[in-house]
């Protein structure tokens, strides 16, 4: 029943992520202050008056191995800890590429695909060379609940694993058409 249950989430909210993290992180070469978030995130209403806290950009070089990774870095959140634990979340696309020996030539961007009072989304795209013998495509998203807990949105923390949701699911997989069951790892949720 729980490869139905992957098998319906990748349908629908989820792509797959690759790598493994590593601790050391933070070694930002540039910043930059994001002029106009509105031009990322499709709203009409004026995003600046709905969330509590700033994004700037920061750059992650090393010329060595050819990587460039951007990501964001939050400022102004209620509380300074809260803000330090998002941001670690939004670097974690560092340890798992830009600190691998594995990987070179990387080269990763971001767009924000949802910033309000309660969630902020952001989704990693790029390209890099594994061990030198293949490029790889990378997508990898992080999703934040800055409204409530300031914790990191995620398959395990979003959706209740119990026999009525199961039964829900099932159902969903039957009217997709999905006639064998499929098993997913290393699930990510898009906003």
């Amino acid at each position: 029943m729980k490869k139905i249950i992957y098998g319906l989430l990748i349908c629908t909210l989820a792509v797959i992520s690759m790598g493994c993290v590593k601790e050391d992180m933070n070694q930002p070469v540039e910043e930059e202050v994001i002029e106009d978030v509105n031009e990322q995130v499709d709203k009409g209403e004026e995003v600046s008056e709905l969330v509590p806290y700033d994004l700037m950009q920061n750059m992650y070089v090393i010329e060595d191995t050819n990587t460039i990774i951007r990501y964001l870095v939050m400022s102004g959140f209620r509380g300074e800890l809260l803000q330090d634990y998002m941001n670690q979340s939004l670097a974690s696309v560092i340890g798992i590429y830009g600190d691998s020996e594995a990987y070179s030539n990387v080269d990763i961007s971001y767009e924000v695909t949802h910033m309000d009072d309660e969630i902020l989304s952001v989704v990693f795209r790029g390209t890099a060379s594994f061990s030198g013998i293949k490029e790889i495509n990378i997508l990898k998203s992080i999703n934040l609940d800055v409204g409530k807990s300031s914790n990191e949105i995620n398959y395990g923390n979003l959706i209740k694993d119990d026999p009525a949701m199961r039964g829900i699911l099932a159902d969903k997989v039957v009217e997709l058409g999905i006639q064998n069951e499929f098993e997913a790892e290393g699930i990510r949720l898009l906003f």
